[in-house]
């Protein structure tokens, strides 16, 4: 084939998910139970090899029942 017919591959972004009680995941779909009631800052981190984008949102939890 031409070089030019040759189409590198694009990069899926690194998913990871820090959910501020010590604990940690990676995917685009997660799930996870928090133990003890609090507040908590959850990090939602996706990365490329051209960028970086972090988001924050933080929760209560209230019951963990």
């Amino acid at each position: 084939f031409p070089s030019h017919d040759i189409r590198p591959s694009v990069d899926q972004p690194k998913i990871e998910w820090r959910f501020g009680d010590g604990l940690s995941s990676s995917g685009s779909s997660v799930r996870h139970i928090y133990m003890q009631n609090g507040t908590y800052n959850v990090v939602l981190t996706l990365s490329d090899a051209d960028s970086t984008v972090v988001s924050n949102i933080t929760i209560k939890v209230n019951d963990t029942k």
